[in-house]
């Protein structure tokens, strides 16, 4: 073998060498993270404030991952706490209806809510993983919060991982919930399935409800509707006993990303008692797309009898997510005597960007409505000119 071809397998070992040792380093060295609320001690961080967190790049990301690996020790936990529950948020290129375009955001329709044990994060080996939601958006960095862990010491061991599968000794966090996305209203709306609702003072279910106590209510399963095209909920019920007064009453509550079921954040509607028992209406919600802040997902609706007599019957036979394109056929359903508890109206501001994208949105109409004002005044002047 000549000179020529030994330095060239020399070169080559070399390159080989260096790839594996960077390789190695990188692999064994701490990751390089961001963090809010948290002070830096050394290689330990504290929580500093309520809303700790750390952003991070995963060492090996990998597009198709299903598992999330992280290596955390975590101390000065509170007593009462037995597990630790995080939230892990995944980065996109501008996803939410506000964002710039090239910004780098967390998006908070793709989250998964997990929680780890305690003895898991103070052990030795304190390695788990976090199952991914395999709809999620391309993700170059995750960012994970700490929840109810004021004054904890943390430690980031290891680079976070993004792997196909995890080992079968790892402990897999438990997840909470994953939101994966939002539901988008077609131009028909969304009819709710009317399976897993929770019940509260009432038994059965929603085709035959029993009211048990003095404050009935039902709850949804988790539906993530986008506001962006929210008319409101239309309801269709009936019961089975003839009501004692002439009026009944119900409240839908609302929660949504930014805030849980509250009286801020719902609506009172009255309804005339009818003989057949039989009732139809909508209750609005098209001012959450309009309000500042914002609200852009409706993750569950709650709905209450108030107040209700015990032992009656009801059956919920439709309950419907209207679209904004569906208005006009349900505007008539809306109880006369309805009070919809609103947050912080639109700026003026706000109010001018709102009335420009309605205007954008029917742009064949606003051209044809200022064409006939032109004419009008044409017309006018031609005809009254001195």
């Amino acid at each position: 073998m000549s000179k020529a071809h030994y330095r060239k397998l020399a070169f080559l070992t070399a390159v080989v060498l260096m790839l594996c040792t960077t390789g190695i380093a990188q692999a064994l060295s701490l990751p390089k993270v961001e963090s809010h609320d948290l002070v830096s001690e050394g290689s330990r961080l504290r929580v500093s404030g309520p809303d700790a967190y750390i952003t991070f790049e995963p060492y090996r990301s990998e597009s198709s991952g299903r598992f999330l690996l992280l290596n955390l020790h975590i101390e000065n936990l509170p007593d009462n706490l037995d597990a630790v529950p995080f939230e892990l948020f995944f980065s996109a290129l501008s996803p939410a209806p506000h964002a710039k375009t090239n910004d780098l955001v967390f998006d908070p329709r793709y989250r998964v809510r997990l929680s780890v044990a305690r003895p898991e994060l103070q052990s030795g080996e304190t390695w788990f993983a976090v199952p991914l939601p395999d709809d999620r958006p391309p993700s170059s960095q995750l960012r994970l919060d700490f929840e109810r862990c004021a004054d904890c010491s943390i430690e980031v061991l290891s680079h976070p991982k993004v792997v196909l599968s995890a080992p079968d000794d790892m402990t897999i966090a438990k997840i909470t919930r994953i939101y994966n996305g939002v539901n988008k209203l077609d131009k028909e709306g969304l009819t709710l399935p009317l399976t897993n609702w929770e019940l509260h003072d009432m038994e059965g279910d929603l085709r035959s409800l029993s009211v048990t106590g003095l404050d009935p209510f039902m709850t949804s399963p988790v539906i993530d509707i986008s506001t962006k095209d929210l008319a409101g909920i239309a309801v269709t019920l009936s019961r089975t006993q003839v009501a004692n007064s002439d009026y009944l009453d119900f409240q839908l509550f609302y929660a949504t990303e930014h805030h849980g079921f509250r009286a801020d954040a719902s609506a009172l509607v009255r309804v005339k008692a009818q003989t057949s028992n039989q009732y139809r209406f909508f209750i609005p919600l098209n001012h959450l797309s309009e309000e500042q802040p914002a609200d852009h997902i409706v993750e569950r609706i709650r709905f209450d009898f108030l107040p209700e007599e015990s032992a009656n019957l009801w059956r919920i036979k439709a309950v419907k997510a209207i679209n904004k394109a569906q208005m006009a056929d349900y505007q008539t359903l809306t109880p006369p005597q309805i009070l919809i508890n609103k947050q912080q109206r639109a700026g003026k501001r706000q109010l001018l960007v709102n009335v420009m994208k309605k205007i954008i949105n029917d742009l064949a109409f606003t051209l044809f409505y200022l064409l006939l004002l032109a004419s009008t005044a044409v017309l006018f002047w031609r005809r009254f000119k001195i």
